[in-house]
């Protein structure tokens, strides 16, 4: 899927951003509890290095496309 968030994020203490003016790829967060009831997501983030990603939950993302 692909995903805005609807805020710009920060991880703490790392360099690792979300930028609300960008679509991110997005996996569903299924190794965490209650996913599918809190809507929980990965958005990736591509680095030059491999992927990192941001957890986020229903309410700061909205779905761009599904697959």
């Amino acid at each position: 899927m692909r995903i805005r968030p609807l805020g710009n994020f920060k991880q703490l203490g790392t360099n690792i951003t979300l930028d609300s003016n960008q679509i991110y790829d997005a996996i569903p967060a299924d190794n965490q509890p209650d996913y599918i009831r809190d809507g929980k997501v990965f958005a990736l983030i591509p680095r030059f290095n491999g992927d990192d990603s941001l957890l986020l939950v229903r309410g700061e993302y909205e779905i761009v496309e599904a697959n």
